[in-house]
């Protein structure tokens, strides 16, 4: 089985598309072999499970060689899926002030969506370290840690 450690740098939106509710998702991310960029359209709605998927599915491809199998790890998963989903958000609350009506306000709006991006390596350093639960924290007293 041949591992594939991956981790993502940065997110951008772009082409926002009100009436389908889709984006092109630009994904910086970089594994083994160096920075690798995928630009692919996804709905909004679940784009958050697409992306991960895009960088699999991209990485079991890239790597694939007959008769072995290729595992693809993403480096702070739970972290990086907690990032992006407070990106998705930040769009879905401008996506909300689209107003139709008051054509300024509404290219005003849709610019600073399709101008959205998050900086997946730094938001992750800037995010609280996870509670332990109270089995963990009796094992380390266990464990003499």
């Amino acid at each position: 089985m041949k591992l594939i450690y991956v981790s993502i740098n940065k997110i951008n939106m772009r082409n926002y598309l009100p009436k389908d509710n889709s984006s092109v998702f630009e994904i910086h991310f970089e594994d083994n072999l160096g920075k690798q960029v995928i630009r692919e359209r996804m709905k909004i709605e679940k784009a958050l499970a697409s992306i991960i998927n895009s960088i699999k599915n991209k990485e079991e491809l890239k790597n694939y060689e007959i008769g072995e199998e290729v595992k693809v790890v993403i480096q702070d998963k739970d972290k990086v899926k907690r990032v992006i989903d407070d990106f998705l958000f930040k769009a879905k609350e401008l996506i909300k002030k689209l107003d139709k009506k008051n054509p300024e306000n509404y290219l005003d709006t849709l610019s600073r969506i399709n101008r959205l991006s998050v900086n997946v390596s730094e938001e992750i350093k800037k995010l609280p370290e996870r509670k332990k639960s109270f089995w963990e924290e009796r094992l380390e007293r266990k464990l003499g840690k």
